[in-house]
């Protein structure tokens, strides 16, 4: 049996002759399309944006007093975001954790929505 091209030292250092690395393309391989881990993770997505809209919901209200109009529209971008978070999960058949379940029944009556029903 002949020594694999990445054990030979002939050939280890010259890149042209060597077989495949680690760091090949070719060691993906159909089991990575497969992986669930792999590529766009529409959850974490998801998660990406509450933790932003939370963030911009903080920042707005830091705005001096009188000015509570510009709480509106991110507000409503957080209940959007909330929203597709918990879609997503429940999409998955995931429970839904206590303190986004009650940040999105917060946010939805501050913005008179109605509460669906599976709360």
């Amino acid at each position: 049996m002949a020594p694999s091209p990445e054990l030979d030292p002939t050939t280890a250092a010259d890149p042209t002759t060597a077989g495949p690395t680690a760091a090949g393309p070719t060691t993906a391989g159909p089991t990575a399309a497969h992986d669930p881990s792999y590529g766009f993770d529409h959850l974490m997505t998801r998660f990406q944006e509450v933790l932003s809209a939370r963030a911009a919901m903080t920042v707005a209200r830091r705005a001096p007093l009188g000015r509570s109009r510009l709480v509106d529209a991110p507000r409503a971008r957080l209940l959007l975001a909330l929203e597709a978070y918990t879609a997503e999960l429940n999409a998955r058949n995931l429970p839904v954790p206590y303190g986004i379940r009650d940040d999105l029944r917060i946010q939805r009556r501050i913005l008179g929505r109605a509460a669906d029903a599976s709360g």
